[in-house]
Parts: structure tokens; C-alpha cells; sequence
């Protein structure tokens, strides 16, 4: 239903105009991808303007002397920190409202934790400057320059002491939430972060005791949160493997819930594995399959342990339980709606694409015994795209079977039905290939000359669609930045899955 309501997208009469081209150029500006951080422009101004009011309203407020700045960037900061908390919640109201799931959220939680940082920081800096040089005492009344830095801080000031580790406790968590760490060593990243948060908000309850007001308003929805995820995993579910490709592991599970939408993805936790350990995986499946599938590479620690300990299972004729937190999140899914759809995967990164595909296409599990996927009944959703185009770069040969049979439907598919888009298929194997068949290309894609290729030549709006390697991923938001500051009317959307 939802397709069929959409809005299409107007379709472009010849080149941009110049109004087309001048909108181009401010969109291309706000999704500028800053380099190192790989993050849209827009994130930074917000970041940067919120500042910029803090500093204003310290002005307003004429808190000249220093000791007057440290209190106002200490609220500011913990008024700051209500939102951040907020915003890494899963099942919270702001995504509800506002129409953006946790994982579109995740990088507003990471900037606003920059600015509680650097308000709490100018806070301690402030206090540092006011202690050692007069000013001001702890409670605000005035005072000599003969105290020393070290009476304020350590001393002779339990008060600033616990002020001066809950700041230790921040400082540390933004270390632990580098890229490096985060997205190499997630448990290291995980737990600590939890702990440091909780430390950051109890040092600063014994510094200040103002901050437990903020304290509650940002930790109880975490907590409603959590009770909500709790309620939601308690029930085991049992798991069906498929072993059939030895790098890539595929398991099915009865459907979660009935409302599930492409593009989305769940949260796995394996008792065998480990208790505590969640990883987020797409969903391969089609919404109107009667089950839940994902597919797992052995790429980490946690995801070998995972297909080690499933094969040994299945060997043993034991049961694989599973818990599962969701389904969370959704692509774009107007991208569908656009005339043209491209979609640019590498590797693994194809899980979510293929998920659009079967719901394109109307590839769904057949409920009969012999589980082979069969076409769609008569009610499938019928997409308005007139062509899709699927580029998808894989090491090697054998990574190309892990969907081929999908991909054989789909595109057979897009030739015999009606009131489908036609499928144009590329595949890219990056090793030398031991043959040379037609259907593969050899080499990596070049992606910026074949999006604009595929853009110029039809002349209307297009959805791009990417997941994959980060270098990947930056150069198809790279090229569609540069088409849309061309005025072309582009849908770009990315997937990391790098909470």
C-alpha cells in the first residue's frame, strides 16, 4: 500500500534547469562527506550552531567572570547530555515522531556527546583558571588568589576531586567511541561505554547534586528502553541453518513480526555463543515471507564464532536457539518509486539489496515442505520503477553463489512479467577469475563513471542505494553528491551498520 500511495518523483524534461542545478548545489553542500569522520556536513553545522547559541546565551546571560562560565557551560552540558542519552535508545518516542530509527539517529547521539564533552570540558577549565587565580569559591562566593591549584582540585575539594572524575569517565567514553575502536573491538566498546556512562552521571550527582535531576530525565527513558528490549528477547526461537556456501552462513527464523518492512535489520544474540553479546545483521527476507532470514560472514571473532558453533550444532543434531531484538530501521523505501534505482554493494553489503529485490520482484519463501523459493501471488506490491540497476563487487567467484539463485529469479523475472522494472545486473569480481565467463566482469567497478553514465543517460530522477566497504561507500556518495550538485534529482542513501 504504501508504494502504491507514494508520490512519484516528477520526471526531469531534458538537463537540469538553473533553479534544479542552484537546489542541487545546496543539497550536494549539506551532504558534503567530511573526510575522516565520513559524516554529512549538516551534522557539523548542527554540532557548530549549537555551540554557537551556548556561547550567545552565556553572553545574555553576562556571566563575565570565569567562575560564572564554568557554572553556565556545567548546565549546558548536562542539559545536553538529556538528549544524547535519549537519542541511543532503541524503542524511545523520538523515533516514533519524528520518523527516523535508531540507526539514523546514532550519528546525532555521537555529535550531541561531542558537545557535552567540550561544554563539561570549558566547565573543569574554567573552575581550573578560577581556583588557582581568585575569583570565585565552590559555592560562588568570592574569594583570595592565595588558593593553589592543587588545593581546589585533589586537596582540599572532595567536591572538585568527583567533579574531576566525572569528566575522566566522559573523556574516556569519547576515546572508547573512536571509529578504530568501535568498529574493531565492539565489546570493548560496548560494556565500558555503558559503565562510563552511568560513572560520568554518579560522579557528577557527589560534584554537583543539581545533576540528578538530569541524571533521571535522561537515564529513565534508557531504562523503559531496556526494560522494553528485555520483554521483547525473553523467548527463544529456533533457527535453521544453511551450510551450503563455506564463507557465508545463512539462517532462517519464524517471522518476529508481521509489520516487518525492507531494508530493515535485527539484533541476534546466541545463548551458545554468548549471553551478553548482540550483533545487528539485515534481514535477507522478503516482508511477505513467512520467516525471518540473515546471512553472516566469518569476518570477526564474533561472527566465527557464530558459524563455528552453528556447524557444530547442526553436526551434533542439536537445536540452534536464538534471540532476536527487533526488526529496527528501514531504507529508503521511496527508492522504489523512483524511475531509476541504483544499487552499489560490496561483498556481504548485498544483504540489504537483496531484500528490495525480493520485494521488488516478489521472490518469496514457498511454505511447502521442500522450502524452495517460488514467484509471488497475484497481490505483491507492484513498484514504479522502470529500471534497476544492481552493481555488486565480490573478491571471487564462489561469493557470487551465495545469492545466485535469487538473483537468476529476479532477473528472469524482470524479462517475463509485467509491471516490473527491468533489471540490469553487474558483477564484479576484484581477484583473477580462473575463467572468463560473460556473465562476470573482472576488476573492480568504477563506480563514480558508471552511476553518472546511468544518470545522464536517462535524464530522471534515480535513488542510489549503497552498503559495503567504506571505500565503496565514499565513492558512490561522492559521485551522487556531485550529480546532485549538477542539479540531477538524486535519492542517496547509505548503509554501515558502524554503530
Amino acid at each position: 500500500n504504501f508504494l502504491r500511495d507514494h508520490k512519484i518523483p516528477k520526471p526531469m524534461s531534458g538537463p537540469p534547469s538553473f533553479a534544479a542545478r542552484v537546489c542541487g548545489k545546496l543539497s550536494c553542500i549539506l551532504n558534503f562527506r567530511v573526510p575522516f569522520i565520513s559524516e554529512p556536513l549538516r551534522f557539523v553545522l548542527i554540532a557548530a550552531t549549537v555551540l554557537g547559541i551556548f556561547f550567545l546565551i552565556g553572553g545574555a546571560a553576562k556571566k563575565g567572570d570565569t567562575y560564572g562560565w564554568s557554572i553556565l557551560f556545567a548546565w549546558l552540558g548536562c542539559a545536553t547530555a538529556i538528549p544524547t542519552v535519549i537519542l541511543a535508545t532503541k524503542n524511545s518516542v523520538q523515533a516514533s515522531l519524528c520518523g527516523y530509527s535508531f540507526d539514523k539517529l546514532v550519528p546525532l547521539h555521537r555529535w550531541l556527546g561531542m558537545i557535552v564533552l567540550i561544554c563539561i570540558t570549558i566547565h573543569m577549565g574554567a573552575c581550573f583558571v578560577a581556583g588557582g587565580k581568585g575569583g570565585h569559591d565552590r559555592n560562588g562566593n568570592s574569594s583570595s588568589s592565595e588558593g593553589s591549584v592543587n588545593d581546589t582540585f585533589v586537596n582540599r575539594s572532595t567536591r572538585y576531586f568527583f567533579g574531576f572524575l566525572s569528566w575522566l569517565a566522559l573523556a574516556l567514553l569519547a576515546v572508547l567511541s573512536s571509529p578504530p575502536i568501535r568498529r574493531q573491538c565492539y565489546e570493548l566498546f560496548k560494556y565500558p561505554h555503558l559503565v562510563l556512562m552511568l560513572l560520568f552521571f554518579l560522579f557528577g550527582i557527589i560534584h554537583m547534586t543539581i545533576v540528578i535531576l538530569f541524571a533521571v530525565l535522561g537515564l529513565l527513558p534508557w531504562v523503559v528502553d531496556k526494560f522494553i528490549q528485555c520483554c521483547r528477547c525473553c523467548s527463544s526461537r529456533p533457527a535453521a541453518a544453511d551450510l551450503s556456501s563455506p564463507d557465508l552462513l545463512k539462517l532462517s527464523i519464524p517471522k518476529v513480526s508481521s509489520s516487518t518492512r525492507v531494508g530493515q535489520y535485527i539484533f541476534l544474540n546466541i545463548p551458545k555463543v554468548s549471553r551478553l553479546q548482540w550483533h545487528p545483521f539485515s534481514l535477507t527476507s522478503s516482508p511477505a515471507g513467512t520467516e525471518d532470514q540473515i546471512a553472516i560472514r566469518p569476518l570477526g571473532a564474533y561472527t566465527r564464532e557464530v558459524g563455528s558453533t552453528v556447524r557444530e550444532s547442526i553436526r551434533n543434531n542439536e537445536a540452534v536457539e536464538v534471540h532476536i531484538d527487533g526488526p529496527y530501521g528501514s531504507a529508503e523505501v521511496d527508492m522504489v518509486s523512483y524511475p531509476v534505482g541504483i544499487y552499489v554493494a560490496g561483498g556481504v553489503g548485498i544483504t540489504p539489496v537483496i531484500s528490495v529485490l525480493r520485494l521488488i520482484y516478489g521472490i518469496v519463501d514457498d511454505p511447502t515442505p521442500s522450502g524452495r523459493i517460488g514467484w509471488p501471488s497475484a497481490t505483491a506490491a507492484q513498484p514504479r520503477s522502470k529500471h534497476i540497476y544492481l552493481i555488486w563487487s565480490v573478491s571471487s567467484e564462489e561469493q557470487v553463489l551465495w545469492f545466485a539463485d535469487i538473483l537468476a529469479l529476479a532477473m528472469a523475472r524482470s524479462i517475463q512479467a509485467e509491471h516490473v522494472p527491468l533489471l540490469h545486473l553487474e558483477v564484479h569480481v576484484t581477484k583473477k577469475m580462473s575463467s572468463q565467463p560473460t556473465t562476470l566482469r573482472s576488476g573492480r567497478p568504477d563506480v563514480g563513471k558508471r552511476i553518472t553514465d546511468i544518470v545522464q543517460s536517462h535524464q530522471v530522477p534515480a535513488s542510489v542505494f549503497t552498503c559495503g566497504p567504506a571505500s565503496l561507500v565514499n565513492a558512490t556518495w561522492d559521485v551522487s553528491n556531485y550529480l546532485m550538485s549538477q542539479g540531477y534529482s538524486i535519492n542517496f542513501h547509505r548503509e554501515t551498520f558502524e554503530f
